[in-house]
């Protein structure tokens, strides 16, 4: 743990010291979410579709040209929507029941580390693409109907497990050395159902950002 404690740091500290440029940052934008199953789960017969929310955070823009880093902390939605549907072959219930509409929503509070191929593509406009890693902390967690929880509340129905954790792929543009316009996907790796079956989140975005000078 301390070497890797002193790795992060000295890390850090050559990209301070080699960085042509250091700027703070603003960036929010749309969610569209849902979550993986595995297959011996039985609601993994369900159909999904994906869930709307948002993100918004601070980053720090590490420039050294033709790539970057991208550091963060933002607080993002995370879930998946369940259409009105009959139960599956493998869900036990009422041949013919149909399950009602379902939403669930998931709050985090996360932290990023992104890394970027710059491409110069004309004055003032740079295409960049990359990606990294986050690690999420959730913090709320709601469903149509019953109750959810991060925290074991014997009160809820649900029942989620932290930490999230996983990778991101994003591209995009940034213009004039300040606006941000990225595509991203993060793929979840962390299972945070507590039961048997695993459960990942699965999180396409559309973010803008603004970096000051």
């Amino acid at each position: 743990m301390k070497n890797l404690f002193l790795t992060i740091c000295l890390t850090a500290i050559t990209a301070f010291t080699f960085a042509q440029s250091i700027k703070f940052g603003v960036k929010a934008g749309f969610n569209m979410s849902t979550q993986s199953l595995s297959k011996d789960d039985p609601l993994s017969g369900f159909k999904y579709q994906y869930t709307t929310g948002f993100n918004a955070g601070v980053i720090l823009d590490i420039d050294f040209k033709n790539f970057s880093l991208e550091p963060g902390v933002s607080f993002t939605t995370k879930g998946e929507k369940r259409p009105s549907q009959q139960l599956p072959a493998n869900f036990s219930g009422p041949a013919g029941y149909n399950a009602p509409q379902a939403t669930f929503t998931l709050d985090y509070i996360e932290a990023s580390f992104n890394a970027f191929y710059n491409i110069h593509v004309a004055p003032g406009a740079i295409i960049h693409l990359g990606g990294g890693t986050y690690l999420g902390n959730g913090i709320a967690a709601s469903a149509t109907g019953l109750k959810a929880s991060f925290n074991n509340d014997p009160n809820a129905a649900i029942h989620y497990k932290n930490p999230d954790y996983g990778v991101n792929f994003i591209a995009g543009v940034k213009l004039k050395k300040k606006i941000l316009i990225d595509l991203g996907y993060s793929l979840g790796i962390a299972d945070v159902s507590p039961n048997s079956s695993s459960l990942k989140n699965r999180v396409a975005s559309l973010s803008v950002g603004y970096l000051f000078r």
